[in-house]
């Protein structure tokens, strides 16, 4: 059914060309790497300098995301990794690689794949919340998902939970209505009653209601 969004259908295959190509790109440097040093150790710097980044720069980079405008900040990342991709084959293509410029761009890359990638996944997840939105127009749509985006743009919530009592096991449905911010801030990954995700939570369910006031309106 999403496939049939073509936002969504161009987002998707962005995605699937965009990982081929990075995974294709780590074992390329793994082996120029070898090709210009013949060390096992400069091999690992490589595969280092673009986990480094990542392993340093992923919370900011979603704290970003959930900030910005995740479309422009994924556009601006894989246009950058893009010129990074050209200027390095450039480099290849004209005998001016190094091994420190390998490093460098190791470095770069894990830096824009740290800040790009936490705006990806919650784009997909706003396309899809948002199809099902226009599809329950017409028609009752019921969802289930864990994914904070979509849930936020449903006109109601319902609660599943299992309860255990006098050694039998009963599922309950309870409808969400002032505590919505709560279940998405859990949602989210975080305890309802901390600051941090109720924060986040009341901004993606404003969002929500936001869209939905200008899709009513037809903008």
């Amino acid at each position: 059914m999403v496939f049939d969004d073509p936002i969504y259908r161009l987002l998707w295959t962005s995605s699937l060309f965009s990982f081929m190509g990075m995974n294709v790109q780590m074992v390329a440097r793994a082996l120029l790497a070898w090709e210009l040093t013949e060390s096992f150790g400069a091999v690992g710097a490589i595969s280092l300098s673009f986990g480094l980044p990542m392993l340093l720069f992923s919370l900011v980079g979603g704290s970003l995301a959930d900030r910005l405008e995740k479309r422009n900040l994924s556009l601006v990342t894989q246009s950058a990794t893009g010129v990074l991709a050209l200027g390095t084959a450039v480099l290849v293509a004209t005998g001016a690689i190094t091994f420190e410029l390998l490093f460098a761009v190791g470095l770069v890359q894990g830096t824009l794949f740290a800040f790009g990638m936490p705006a990806r996944g919650p784009l997909m997840a706003e396309v899809v919340g948002r199809r099902l939105c226009g599809l329950a127009d017409g028609r009752q749509v019921l969802c289930v998902t864990h994914l904070a985006q979509i849930a936020a743009l449903a006109d109601c919530h319902l609660l599943v939970r299992k309860e255990t009592a006098r050694g039998s096991t009963t599922t309950a449905v309870h409808p969400l209505e002032a505590d919505r911010d709560e279940e998405i801030a859990r949602m989210l990954g975080g305890r309802q009653d901390a600051a941090v995700p109720m924060k986040h939570a009341r901004e993606i369910l404003e969002g929500a209601r936001t869209w939905k006031r200008k899709a009513q309106k037809g903008g």
